[in-house]
């Protein structure tokens, strides 16, 4: 018995191009944050725990020392192009 070949697909290689490898790269940077666009809270997210609340580690909604410094952040992001 004799294989087919009109019927199989070809089998070509990726192409390299500067476009892909931009996405790549912006791919495994979105994937060692764990999410994609730009962090709006640069507070740990220790704080959030209840090991943090208790421990008092301050957030924007309880420090308002760490309200300016997260609304001094959002500042900055807003002035970027």
């Amino acid at each position: 018995m004799t294989s087919n070949t009109r019927n199989e697909p070809k089998k070509t290689e990726p192409v390299e191009t500067e476009a892909a490898k931009e996405v790549q790269h912006v791919m495994d940077i979105e994937a060692r944050q764990g999410f994609r666009g730009v962090e709006v809270d640069p507070t740990p997210n220790s704080a959030y725990t209840i090991a943090g609340v208790l421990g008092g580690e301050p957030t924007p909604e309880t420090d308002r020392g760490k309200r300016r410094e997260v609304e001094g952040h959002l500042d900055e992001l807003s002035k970027r192009p």
